[in-house]
């Protein structure tokens, strides 16, 4: 373990148990630390790297601030997380039973560094248990977050926290940018410990490709996203962000476009539709702040435009990234290789009748494949049951519309970039944070609580009121 992940464990178990919201600052700036490993291979189950430690100190700290009374119920409640709790429960048993069940006689793409170019027979492998211990962190985190957000002064906090993330990641990509032009790439070293493949060296479009402290290009693409996505769709009245939301938005979006990544490109056209789309709501709504923001955006587009007619071969650089990036990206040995990858997982899926091989037992690099062959059509059924139920409740208090319908609306891209590009079956910390976030305004317990004792009380009204008709 190198010296990063030694203050990485001095740090967390300073804030993990003190009062005050430092412990969410450590919690989001983490999540920058992708190839870091802070437990040693040897001990671990895997490569364990901060996001998924500080994620189990936080599930612990709300169990001990919340009870695990309250706890429980919300995890078994199939108002809320029951049909999430059985999915994680499936996911977990699928990655034990059914490598066995199926092993020898179906070939997948291993998540192994070792096997990941080629096709071999499935076997029960570390993974199983290492990819079922990420899904089971990630369903604890959602119903962490849904505890902690249905305070609104923690719910503040938290939020002002999660701002924090998006400025670690802007400035870990500018520190990889700056090493790399710098040629001191090797200071960054003690931050690159994981085992798992590393792409550190690559270019495109005569770029470098920025990736922070992340894997991969694309994997610092879908860090930002998180971020940019949240902080670009709250509006202004429920923002605790203030003046830093719209230089926080433009720096994320320039370490997008600096990452390359064709998944992060798409996700940013994505983003902008949505973004267009929640506009035209809020206008209709007659929300000022909308029509501003629309007048703000035709505003930029008029900009764009006038440039272009003034002097195009400013726009030659981007088209090219563009066109080699995304629209020619088909003919490269990435494609080919990932198509594989996806290939062999749909086969994988079929040839298990549509129960796939296991969690942790197929590589995709598409999030819906990875579902597919990795916990099969039972656990991707019950996954999507959740999500509706999470997307099309509605928040009661008229307060809580908007910032929830900002968290939905900010699922779009982040879920959409990992159907591109994701290569493990679970939605991840930051899919956690933004369903938590949205169930916390649209299944809150105060109310529930409310609507209960108020049903109570009719029934005791109609009680009395038949005895008094009897007697």
């Amino acid at each position: 373990m190198t010296y990063p992940g030694v203050l990485f464990w001095l740090l967390v178990l300073r804030t993990a148990f003190a009062r005050g919201p430092g412990f969410y600052y450590v919690f989001f700036g983490c999540w920058s630390l992708g190839t870091l490993l802070v437990v040693p291979s040897g001990v671990s189950l895997g490569n364990l790297t901060p996001p998924w430690i500080a994620a189990c100190f936080l599930t612990a700290r709300v169990i001990l601030e919340d009870g695990p009374r309250r706890y429980l119920g919300a995890l078994l409640d199939f108002r809320r997380f029951g049909v999430l709790t059985l999915c994680t429960l499936y996911a977990a048993a699928s990655g034990y039973f059914l490598p066995r069940i199926f092993e020898g006689r179906v070939n997948v793409v291993t998540m192994r560094t070792s096997a990941v170019h080629g096709a071999v027979p499935l076997m029960p492998d570390a993974a199983n248990l290492t990819q079922g211990l990420y899904f089971v962190i990630t369903t604890l985190t959602v119903v962490s977050i849904y505890l902690i957000c249905q305070e609104p002064e923690r719910r503040r906090r938290f939020l002002q926290a999660f701002a924090w993330g998006g400025v670690v990641a802007i400035a870990t990509g500018l520190l990889d940018l700056f090493a790399s032009a710098a040629g001191l790439g090797g200071l960054l070293e003690p931050f690159r410990n994981a085992t798992y493949a590393l792409h550190l060296d690559n270019e495109a479009a005569g770029m470098h490709r920025v990736i922070g402290l992340m894997s991969e290009a694309s994997a610092y693409a879908a860090l930002c996203a998180p971020f940019l996505c949240l902080l670009a769709l709250t509006p202004d009245q429920d923002s605790p962000w203030g003046r830093w939301r719209v230089p926080l938005c433009l720096g994320l979006v320039l370490m997008t476009y600096l990452s390359t990544s064709s998944g992060g490109y798409v996700g940013l056209g994505v983003l902008g539709l949505v973004v267009a789309g929640s506009l035209a709501l809020g206008m209709m709504e007659k929300r000022r702040t909308a029509w501003w923001g629309g007048y703000g955006m035709l505003m930029a587009l008029a900009a764009v435009a006038l440039v272009f007619l003034i002097e195009p071969r400013v726009f030659d650089p981007l088209w090219r990234a563009f066109d080699r990036i995304v629209l020619n990206k088909t003919g490269s040995v990435s494609y080919i290789e990932r198509s594989m990858w996806n290939r062999v997982a749909y086969q994988a899926y079929l040839a298990t009748n549509y129960l796939g091989v296991g969690i942790g037992g197929a590589r995709a690099s598409s999030w819906i494949y990875s579902l597919l062959s990795n916990i099969g059509a039972p656990g991707t059924i019950l996954l999507f049951i959740f999500i509706g139920q999470a997307t099309l409740a509605r928040a009661p208090n008229p307060a809580d519309r908007t910032l929830a319908r900002a968290a939905k609306l900010a699922l779009v891209p982040c879920l959409f970039m990992a159907s591109l590009a994701g290569t493990s079956a679970g939605f991840g910390l930051p899919g956690a944070i933004l369903f938590g976030l949205v169930a916390s305004l649209c299944w809150p317990v105060a109310a529930s609580r409310a609507a209960a004792k108020k049903a109570l009380s009719l029934d005791a009204g109609a009680m009395r009121s038949r005895d008094l008709a009897t007697r």
